[in-house]
């Protein structure tokens, strides 16, 4: 259950409420679908731990199987769980950050900038 809030300048901030997915990971995936499925979207990083833990093996699956991968990002959360942003980056064909969380993921303040390094 998520709620979004939208503030007069266009910032958005989500409060969510998933205690039961917050378990979600790779014994729920299944593979097999991925000979179906034309592209793999996951709205947030960081907001799934246990899926945090596998993401990069699941984007490197369904690119395998010929899918086209997508993610977002969500960079302040409570989840001590380190994840390799660049596994997952490198099986990730498009990358929806937001400004700020670009900036936190790059440390970069123009998004010219910001894309260049998220490309290196």
């Amino acid at each position: 259950t998520s709620v979004v809030m939208i503030q007069e300048n266009g910032d958005r901030n989500f409060l969510s409420f998933g205690r039961n997915s917050c378990k979600f990971g790779w014994d729920d995936l299944d593979l097999e679908m991925l000979k179906h499925t034309r592209m793999v979207s996951i709205g947030s990083i960081h907001i799934i731990p246990a899926l945090d833990a596998c993401l990069a093996d699941y984007f490197k699956a369904a690119k395998e199987a010929g899918c086209i991968t997508a993610a977002d990002l969500m960079m302040k959360t409570n989840s001590k769980q380190p994840v390799d942003m660049k596994a997952i980056f490198a099986n990730t064909d498009y990358l929806l950050p937001s400004y700020i969380e670009a900036l936190e993921l790059t440390g970069e303040e123009t998004p010219e900038k910001q894309a260049e390094k998220l490309l290196s």
